[in-house]
């Protein structure tokens, strides 16, 4: 409600004359409404005047100056609940000062519900904007920060390696080296993030051209598994994870397939032959690599083991 009360629509004129003296809020300059005493200077305030004034000092010019004060209600108030008052939006009702508040935001006739319905809906919007927009700046503030920290803490493992600037990668076959910082643009080979001149520390190979940044390189000493890429024997370049619309053609098995299939694919440029990489591998093929894999380790595992019995016997 809007704090200051006009006198002139007092309809009761005797009973305010008696408090009128007293009954004038020295910041807003109408009737008293929850009238509240200040224990240093003894005044009386509305209290929503004195609110107003601790949000916004520039809210109605009025120096206030008692620091850390008390306040308490003001018993003029049972006098105050003796007055009734015309309606300003001329709704012909008389309203005792307690319901002022309710007849103005509720119960007038005069009210144009429509009017307070599109001015509560356009602070409603406002607000939820920006309650969007902090939202999202927190969010990308915890992706800094988590970017951040994993870059601390990278940096911290490099400390503990002594020192150490190369980095093995199950991703590629060549050693990698550490650079703080590149001079050129590159590509992470991993997350395929793109990074400016001097933006970004990372790893690189000096045969060929692979990164991966150092986020990427954490991540996989931490024993991550990037499941949309995979590094085959039959391919040099890395795989990714792809879909394709049209038809294509697995390089491995040599079957063909059309709609949306996946597959692990490489499009990365060919140095050996100036041209870009048309690699396609089926997902077949991939599971058959990988079970290998496995059926390879686990029989160098069972000679190891045969092996070392036959030594302690």
């Amino acid at each position: 409600m809007n704090v200051y009360i006009d006198p002139s629509f007092i309809i009761n004129k005797e009973n305010w004359s008696l408090i009128a003296s007293e009954s004038i809020c020295k910041i807003c300059k109408g009737i008293l409404y929850n009238p509240i005493q200040c224990s240093k200077c003894q005044l009386i305030f509305c209290k929503q005047c004195i609110e107003n004034k601790a949000k916004n000092k520039n809210y109605i010019n009025f120096n206030h100056e008692c620091k850390n004060a008390d306040y308490q209600n003001h018993p003029i108030i049972s006098d105050l609940e003796k007055l009734k008052f015309k309606c300003k939006n001329g709704c012909n009702e008389e309203i005792p000062y307690l319901e002022l508040e309710n007849h103005y935001t509720k119960n007038c006739s005069k009210i144009d519900f429509k009017s307070k319905y599109l001015e509560y809906k356009d602070k409603y919007e406002s607000l939820l904007q920006k309650f969007k927009e902090l939202e999202n700046q927190q969010i990308n503030n915890d992706i800094e920060i988590n970017d951040i920290q994993i870059e601390d803490e990278n940096n911290k493992q490099i400390n503990i390696d002594n020192q150490k600037t190369t980095f093995k990668s199950k991703y590629h076959d060549h050693e990698l080296k550490y650079n703080s910082l590149f001079w050129q643009n590159w590509e992470c080979s991993i997350c395929s993030s793109y990074f400016e001149p001097k933006t970004k520390s990372g790893f690189y190979c000096d045969e060929c051209y692979f990164y991966i940044c150092s986020k990427c390189q954490m991540l996989e000493k931490m024993g991550d598994k990037f499941e949309d890429i995979f590094k085959s024997i039959e391919h040099k370049h890395l795989l990714k994870k792809n879909t394709k619309n049209n038809g294509w053609r697995c390089d491995v098995c040599k079957s063909s397939f059309s709609g949306k299939i996946e597959r692990f694919s490489c499009k990365k440029y060919n140095n050996d032959f100036n041209i870009y990489c048309d690699f396609d591998m089926c997902m077949s093929c991939v599971d058959n690599e990988l079970f290998k894999n496995r059926y390879q380790i686990k029989t160098e595992n069972q000679n190891n083991n045969i092996n070392i019995n036959i030594n302690y016997i």
